[in-house]
């Protein structure tokens, strides 16, 4: 019996819960499972996660410091401006940063251990670095989405984007990303992939990846790319604007210079 069946009754969550049943990747016993990569890939990896790591980690972390010691300093004392803008920058840094500090060492720790690493362990570094991706992947869209609304219209204390509401999509984004997870956490589909080595939710059907990645990565990046079309074509127009207004000045300029000549 599912325990979350009370509390979602949805037809999409038990569509998705209907379709993880019997997905997971197995290996029979006439089925040889699949060789671990080559040292030296994962040697490189393993270095090149640290690096990443450490770097991202300290980086990130400076800059949500900074996002929040100027949030929670007085209007009149602050350097940087607290904005839609900021909110989302300061939702960026944190993604980012617990990417750093929490994804990637997981996926370090899955490189050394292999299908050794705890059972527990593996299921939450691979919910927590699809949770990740997903919330990373939509504030992206969000951003555009926001830059093109101001361009459009113009930038204001109120509005669809106003600062309280931005940051209640910061949280719902958050929220989204882990309602995305729970058929998986439900269905205890979390766990070591041999075939790419690492932690991850674990499905062979194309019918679940190909749902999945339409409402993780292609929802996101539709938004992402239409809102950079319409900033592209919003800047194109105003530069043809500003080109026939130039032209036209230019114009008057010239018969206004003839004009004093003609009476000289």
């Amino acid at each position: 019996m599912n325990p979350l069946g009370a509390e979602n009754p949805s037809a999409i969550y038990r569509a998705m819960t209907t379709l993880l049943e019997n997905t997971t990747t197995t290996f029979g016993p006439g089925t040889s499972a699949p060789s671990p990569p080559s040292p030296w890939a994962l040697n490189m990896a393993i270095a090149s996660g640290l690096a990443v790591s450490l770097i991202g980690g300290l980086g990130n972390l400076v800059a949500v410091a900074v996002l929040l010691q100027q949030t929670m300093t007085r209007r009149t004392l602050r350097v940087l401006k607290v904005t839609a803008d900021s909110v989302l920058v300061l939702q960026l840094a944190v993604v980012d940063l617990l990417y750093c500090t929490v994804t990637l060492p997981l996926c370090v720790a899955s490189y050394l251990q292999g299908e050794e690493m705890p059972g527990p362990l593996c299921a939450f570094a691979g919910f927590f670095r699809i949770l990740n991706g997903n919330v990373e992947f939509n504030t992206l869209g969000l951003v555009a989405l926001e830059r093109s609304y101001h361009i459009y219209r113009g930038r204001s204390a109120g509005g669809v984007f106003s600062l309280r509401r931005t940051r209640l999509y910061c949280v719902a984004l958050w929220t989204l990303g882990f309602a995305f997870q729970l058929p998986g956490l439900s269905m205890r589909k979390y766990g070591f992939n041999p075939l790419a080595y690492k932690c991850d939710l674990l499905l062979t059907s194309p019918r679940v990846r190909g749902l999945l990645v339409g409402l993780e990565v292609m929802l996101p990046l539709v938004i992402l790319m239409a809102s950079y079309v319409a900033i592209l074509r919003r800047v194109r127009k105003s530069k043809a604007l500003l080109a026939g207004f130039s032209t036209c000045k230019d114009a008057s300029v010239l018969a206004a210079d003839k004009g004093w000549r003609g009476r000289g």
